[in-house]
């Protein structure tokens, strides 16, 4: 019974975050292209402050 039981519980738990796994990504996503945009501004104006 335990070895039937175990296998069960992840699964379980495999597919409950995935409804929220969407939600992760793509606050990852925007977040990331966030850092990305920041990081252009501040090549740029590294740039701006060698020329």
């Amino acid at each position: 019974m335990k070895n039937r039981l175990v296998p069960k519980r992840p699964s379980r738990d495999i597919k409950r975050p995935r409804k929220n796994q969407k939600k992760k990504y793509f606050l990852t996503k925007v977040s990331y292209s966030y850092t990305r945009i920041e990081s252009t501004e501040r090549y740029r104006v590294f740039f701006t402050i060698l020329i």
